[in-house]
């Protein structure tokens, strides 16, 4: 088992992974714990929400079976979107409650009703349900980034390396990329990669500007006086945009909002916002303008015609059961989109401000 030197330092953190050693395992497993600015963040976190009712509750405790990891580290990571949310609405003066399964009480069948991830109070309650959207291409550019910086951290001079990626590392966007069998693909081709550029990079005689190519990437090499040695990563020209993101984030929001339709009257007075979390997402400020014509543009609301996962309600309908959409990018930046089409007893006016 990997040893725990360190953990110790981190008082909030440790006072959860004492009491939750399924968590603590699969975290170790991950490697997570030698990641100091992440276990830092996680540290924070639950010091600053440790007030926050039912957090304790909503820890995930993952089963110990090594087979199981890659579900429950999913499941975590989906679980610290919601910490980071909930941060930022205790930064805006809100009391948060975290809600588990059967917050909503039951169905006549006797299974529990669907239940939001959060509830947040002041003024106004407010129902919070966490998405947390994760392009896997950005897996790999950050095990790229983290490898080839602990690379150059053992070299004796300083070096500036550019990385141009391969298109078999830096795929057009398509479906698949929201998978997690496609990232296999891309870690045995920077593998091989990544060998190869230290093979020949030991044979180098860097005098001036050199050039390594592999099949996942081009490396462009040069010393540098300065003190630490840069590097820079430049995805293929295809890496971004296109439909299948825009297409993944709708879907994801339509099947949200159908949650409500489980909930009993009293619930469905509250408010009721989607938080998508775009993990790995760059241009954040472009999404939230494309969440906004998704909610507010009355051509949407008026022609689209499809139906969803056999539902026969249209997508406008559908659409009226989320008061707005919270979107916090990649950069942890945070923006609020109101749904001004959303049904009356939940739309609200003043979202915006609700919010500052």
């Amino acid at each position: 088992m990997r040893r725990l030197s360190g953990l110790e330092q981190y008082e909030s953190l440790n006072q959860i992974l004492s009491v939750n050693e399924g968590l603590k395992e699969t975290l170790i497993h991950e490697g997570w714990t030698d990641d100091q600015p992440l276990m830092s963040e996680l540290d924070e976190l639950f010091g600053e929400l440790s007030e926050c009712k039912g957090l304790e509750k909503k820890v995930p405790n993952p089963s110990s079976e090594s087979h199981r990891y890659r579900s429950e580290i999913h499941q975590f990571r989906s679980f610290l979107s919601e910490l980071r949310f909930a941060r930022i609405f205790k930064n805006k003066g809100k009391s948060v409650k975290f809600l588990t399964e059967g917050y909503m009480g039951k169905r006549e069948s006797g299974n529990d009703r669907k239940s939001p991830d959060m509830l947040i109070k002041n003024e106004k309650d407010a129902y919070i349900e966490v998405k947390r959207l994760k392009d896997l291409r950005f897996t790999i550019q950050e095990k790229i980034w983290k490898e080839v910086k602990e690379f150059l951290k053992k070299r004796e001079t300083n070096y500036q390396i550019k990385v141009d990626i391969s298109e078999g590392l830096s795929p057009p966007v398509s479906a698949s990329v929201f998978e997690s069998e496609e990232i296999h693909k891309m870690e045995k081709l920077w593998e091989k990669s990544l060998e190869e550029f230290k093979d020949k990079f030991s044979k180098l005689d860097i005098s001036q500007i050199s050039t390594i190519s592999t099949e996942g990437a081009t490396f462009e090499i040069q010393r540098t006086s300065n003190r630490e040695s840069k590097l820079t990563l430049v995805p293929n020209a295809s890496f971004m945009g296109g439909e299948p993101h825009k297409k993944k984030i709708k879907e994801s929001l339509i099947e949200k909002a159908k949650k409500r339709y489980d909930w009993e009257e009293n619930h469905r007075n509250k408010l009721y916002l989607i938080a998508i979390h775009l993990e790995g997402h760059s241009y954040g400020k472009f999404w939230r303008e494309f969440i906004k014509d998704m909610y507010q543009s009355e051509e949407v609301h008026e022609t689209e015609e499809k139906y969803v996962s056999g539902d026969c309600k249209k997508i406008k309908e559908i659409m009226r059961n989320v008061s707005g959409v919270l979107v916090l990018s990649s950069t942890l930046e945070f923006y609020v989109v109101r749904n001004s089409y959303a049904e009356d007893k939940i739309n609200d006016p003043n979202l915006e401000s609700y919010f500052e």
